[in-house]
């Protein structure tokens, strides 16, 4: 269960960015900190989930300063997720090409899985959800904060097999909490 949150622009002391995701998940791999160095493209550190039932990268930063966070969609059964076609190594690819948060949008063609992102970078910050038909939403700022967990907030897919959890809504409601508060 993964909380994502974010503070752009006059939300951050100094001005900025921040994102933040904390990730809580079954102790069934190991994670580990890659440094990722393409041949062509941006350097980055990857936080990266090595063996279990979902390995691969989860979050990372660039040289640029572009950061993203992964959050799972509880709400969409992972075989039904891991159905649907996608770039592979699609968070590694946008932390080797991409130095912003509209370079990152400029791809969002990209997105198909359902997946919750946040991205950031010294300017702005954006949150993607990314329904099971491929539908997306977009919720962007430069000038305040944005959280997600695991459940739908923007987009209302059809046909979804899950209700939103309870501790995903909780977390939800307290992260937003926290962030109205300095």
């Amino acid at each position: 269960a993964c909380t994502l949150w974010g503070a752009a622009g006059n939300a951050v002391d100094g001005g900025g960015g921040l994102i933040t995701k904390n990730r809580d998940w079954a102790p069934d791999h190991r994670q580990q900190l890659n440094i990722v160095r393409p041949k062509e493209g941006y350097a980055s550190v990857v936080l990266a989930a090595v063996g279990g039932a979902e390995p691969g990268t989860k979050a990372g930063v660039n040289e640029k300063g572009l950061v993203i966070v992964t959050a799972t969609v509880n709400q969409v059964p992972a075989a039904e997720r891991n159905r649907i076609d996608q770039k592979k190594g699609l968070m590694r690819h946008l932390l080797s090409q991409c130095a912003s948060v509209e370079d990152v949008l400029k791809q969002i063609e990209l997105f198909r899985r359902p997946v919750f992102y946040l991205v950031g970078d010294r300017r702005e910050i954006a949150v993607i959800e990314v329904a099971p038909d491929g539908s997306r939403s977009i919720t962007r700022t430069d000038s305040g904060t944005l959280h997600h967990t695991n459940h739908y907030c923007a987009i209302d897919p059809a046909d979804l097999k899950r209700k939103p959890g309870a501790s995903s809504t909780n977390r939800s409601a307290r992260i937003a909490e926290l962030l109205k508060n300095s």
